[in-house]
């Protein structure tokens, strides 16, 4: 009798489990094969290589000189 309610807990904890990890989250919809998705907004090549252009590093060369010298006396 213990076996049969062992048999039937772990086969009620397998099929939450898998329902559980089928449902928790949605699966993206892929695009059919040969369609492209146009991009809105600011996601595009361009727009992103403007964005890291306007960027102000500072003065990396000196930045870069200092952690030298401190490597050096090492």
């Amino acid at each position: 009798m213990k076996k049969i309610i062992t048999i039937v807990v772990m086969v009620i904890v397998v099929a939450v489990l898998a329902i559980w990890l089928i449902y928790r989250s949605p699966e993206p919809a892929l695009s059919p094969a040969g369609e492209t998705t146009e991009v809105l907004g600011g996601d595009t090549t361009s727009v992103i290589n403007n964005d890291l252009d306007s960027l102000d590093l500072g003065d990396l060369d000196a930045e870069f000189e200092q952690i030298d010298a401190d490597l050096n006396q090492l």
